[in-house]
């Protein structure tokens, strides 16, 4: 609710309403299958999880965002999207 209404309000917000949506839907999906894995479908109990600091926890996700935020980095740099950006609105134009 909070993406939709920062795109109204803000419409050149647009690095920032990603990360919220992905934030989001990273949310969505650790409540989901974490929070459901919880409750077991037969047997009486509650099983706790507790986030592992290896690689195939905590770590996992930090190398896992930091190779996102990197390939960001890298498109952004090597490609000319301004340049782009501005060759398409003076072909618009003409």
């Amino acid at each position: 609710m909070l993406t939709l209404l920062l795109a109204w309000k803000r419409p050149g917000s647009g690095l920032l309403i990603g990360l919220l949506a992905l934030h989001s839907a990273w949310m969505m999906r650790w409540s989901i299958f974490i929070g459901g894995q919880e409750v077991p479908k037969t047997g009486a109990g509650y099983y706790s999880y507790s986030l592992p600091l290896g690689p195939e926890g905590l770590m996992g996700i930090v190398g896992t965002a930091g190779l996102c935020v990197f390939l960001f980095v890298l498109i952004t740099t090597l490609l000319p999207l301004d340049r782009l950006a501005a060759g398409s609105t003076d072909k618009a134009g003409a």
